[in-house]
């Protein structure tokens, strides 16, 4: 992985910062517009998720997670796709890893796609399950929609 790649998916995942030098004063940053964010963020989103079968499964569950995360501002049907994928990669992760990403990936889907919970929660740890299928009543009960609340 080049050493840009390796930098940018770093600051995307967070886990590491710039370093001062490559950091500008803050009087001479200027805000982007709406759009410049986007045309920066969209090749960066798909750039980690090219990157992410290349990592073990911990590693591309986080990314993914994160990923999506990016996504949600942008567009929402690939969001859901990359949560969903992020969900997988947490399958295949140490219980430790699975647990917790289990529980940001469903607390971030919820309001974005209760049905997609619904699947994945079938093949949840015990524990997210408990706690999500309840929530996902009272999100669904709150919002009107008795049919997925039954």
């Amino acid at each position: 992985m080049s050493g840009y790649r390796a930098m940018w998916l770093t600051v995307l995942m967070g886990l590491g910062a710039a370093a001062p030098a490559q950091v500008a004063s803050v009087e001479h940053v200027s805000l982007l517009t709406l759009a410049e964010s986007e045309k920066l963020a969209r090749p960066i989103l798909l750039e980690a998720e090219s990157v992410s079968p290349s990592l073990d499964s911990g590693s591309r569950a986080l990314l993914l997670y994160r990923t999506a995360g990016g996504w949600l501002a942008l567009d929402h049907t690939q969001a859901i796709s990359v949560y969903r994928d992020a969900f997988e990669a947490a399958r295949e992760s140490t219980p430790a890893i699975r647990q917790s990403l289990e529980d940001e990936i469903f607390s971030d889907l919820l309001p974005l796609s209760p049905t997609t919970v619904l699947d994945l929660l079938a093949s949840a740890e015990p524990k997210a399950q408990e706690r999500f299928y309840g929530a996902l009543i009272r999100f669904a009960l709150l919002q009107g929609d008795y049919g997925l609340a039954s």
